[in-house]
């Protein structure tokens, strides 16, 4: 059972709190259900909402569609998950690749298109990414070469690729992201940039490359390596009768050049430059928190103006009623008076008309005693 903080009692550990579980751990409890779900997704979205947030606001127009797409990519994730379907890679590389599929979903609409970013809708039209989850989609492994690649290494290699290099996030963040030890993530940072260049590489040649490309790994290899790099003449002459191989070979260098572009471009296939320029987005509040994180001081609130006293309504004046058949009632009174004292009059005539002529009243009146006689 977990507790209001987020903890859980371990066997070994005593309280685990969920904020010191890696993205696999957390994983595993969305999938035991109730009471571990929520908060291990609560904890997911803390982590990751900043980021996946950051690039949302690249795809849609208005920061209200950008806090939509983000939102219904978690709600994708959680979902995706309790059904027992693994995230892609790492957990915020996956969330922004269900941005992606979400704001399909928009653009397959009569005017979803109108909420996203342009030059992003034109890209989404040519990649093939539709909103189904199976029927129709390209999984991300046909994506791009690189993409193919990354998703081959092991799921460790790819934490430390996307939080330490990608994203640059500090080494005991990445270390709990990963379940790694916070001392043992600079030196698998760099083993990881090598297994991605071999993977990349390898992956290219099987997808596009020709029966000569395959023989010419080992030498691109050689070439691209950080440490002490060796061209030859034969590489020289396939590079320059082969595109393929020569810009995967020019990828490959500006990779060692700026590895945080590079990686996120074919990780993600559209934005990749803006988003590791634009950064996580700063001052969100926490999950079940109504109020901002330090990063965005709260305001003071304006002193209330004391509020006016209330209206007493008038009282109406009362009307005088003066007795039936006096002077006032009868004629004092204008012409209200006049009008009825003329209305009793007339009805006292035809009263004594309808009498004298048939004796009987009219029906609806009560009949009036006989008179006596003289």
């Amino acid at each position: 059972m977990t507790d209001q903080h987020g903890t859980e009692p371990d066997a070994t550990a005593g309280q685990r709190p969920y904020a010191q579980l890696s993205d696999a751990e957390l994983t595993e409890r969305i999938r035991s259900g109730a009471p571990t779900a929520l908060p291990a997704t609560q904890q997911l979205r803390e982590r990751h909402l900043p980021a996946v947030l950051s690039y949302a606001r690249l795809c849609a127009r208005t920061r209200a569609d950008a806090d939509q797409l983000a939102d219904l990519s978690f709600g994708l994730a959680a979902q995706e998950t309790c059904r027992g379907i693994d995230p892609w890679g790492p957990w915020r590389h996956h969330l922004l690749l269900l941005v992606q599929r979400v704001a399909a979903t928009w653009a397959e609409g009569n005017r979803g298109a109108e909420r996203l970013e342009p030059a992003f809708a034109e890209w989404l039209g040519r990649s093939g990414i539709t909103a189904d989850g199976e029927a129709g989609r390209r999984r991300p492994r046909e994506r791009s070469a690189m993409l193919g690649g990354f998703l081959s290494l092991s799921a460790r290699t790819r934490d430390v690729l996307w939080y330490s290099v990608v994203d640059e996030d500090p080494d005991t963040a990445v270390a709990t992201f990963a379940g790694l030890a916070p001392h043992t993530v600079p030196t698998l940072r760099e083993t990881a940039r090598g297994a991605l260049r071999e993977a990349w590489l390898r992956t290219h040649l099987e997808r596009g490359g020709e029966q000569t490309c395959q023989g010419f790994r080992g030498l691109i290899e050689a070439a691209v390596r950080p440490d002490n790099p060796r061209r030859c003449d034969d590489l020289d002459r396939h590079l320059s009768s082969c595109p393929s191989c020569a810009g995967v070979y020019g990828d490959l260098i500006r990779m060692d050049e700026d590895p945080r572009t590079v990686i996120a471009d074919g990780l993600l296939g559209w934005g990749g430059a803006a988003y590791v320029t634009a950064g996580p987005v700063r001052g969100l509040p926490s999950v079940g928190s109504a109020t901002p994180s330090h990063a965005e001081p709260r305001r003071p609130e304006p002193p209330l103006a004391p509020a006016p006293p209330p209206r007493i309504p008038a009282p109406r004046p009362r009307r005088a009623r003066w007795p039936r058949g006096s002077r006032e009632s009868r004629g004092w009174l204008g012409p209200l008076g006049a009008l009825a004292s003329r209305r009793r009059t007339c009805r006292m005539r035809r009263w004594t008309v309808d009498r004298w002529a048939g004796g009987v009243d009219r029906p609806g009146r009560v009949p009036d005693r006989p008179r006596p006689p003289r």
